[in-house]
């Protein structure tokens, strides 16, 4: 079973973060010197990249520890911080600024939870094991999606995450 929650509003670049594993339709790969690459399959991205998808466009990431993004349409995700050199300072930092994807959390959220972390306009993730989707709406950009309102949508398999901003914390896991 999956469990759901909605919230409202109430770096550097250095070694190879990881790769793109699939690209469809048009994409692209914003570095931290603002250069803007071709999101394609074998594509190498970064600390300090921002990875874009525009319109009916999907793309698969696998980060150097094994996890996992599934990105959808319309949606840019930061590589904040990312740093995995399997030690305590490991670190997988990431920001969602807009769309959502499906993930899949690696050695470094398994090796200690408190070094990942997504954060939104609404609110920052953390996770405890975790295989989850995430689903940021903002000003009307998921009208389309069966009359979604804005808001953080997230989804939970296994594992779970927790959300936290000024209002609170929340902890959703599967049922």
């Amino acid at each position: 079973m999956i469990a759901t929650a909605c919230l409202t509003l109430a770096g550097n670049a250095h070694a190879n973060a990881g790769k793109v594993l699939f690209s469809y339709g048009e994409g692209h790969i914003l570095d931290s010197q603002s250069n803007q690459l071709p999101l394609k399959k074998g594509a190498i991205v970064n600390q300090g990249d921002v990875i874009v998808t525009k319109e009916r466009a999907r793309a698969q990431i696998k980060m150097t520890d094994g996890s996992f993004f599934s990105m959808r349409p319309n949606t840019e995700l930061k590589i904040a911080t990312y740093n995995y050199d399997k030690k305590e300072t490991d670190r997988s930092f990431f920001g969602l600024l807009r769309g959502g994807f499906r993930a899949i959390t690696g050695l470094i959220g398994k090796n200690n939870n408190a070094s990942y972390r997504v954060t939104t306009s609404i609110a920052t993730m953390g996770i405890r094991g975790t295989h989850y989707t995430a689903l940021l709406c903002q000003q009307g950009d998921c009208e389309n999606e069966a009359g979604i309102n804005d808001g953080l949508y997230i989804g939970v398999a296994e594992g779970g995450v927790s959300l936290f901003n000024d209002s609170g914390i929340i902890d959703i896991n599967p049922q």
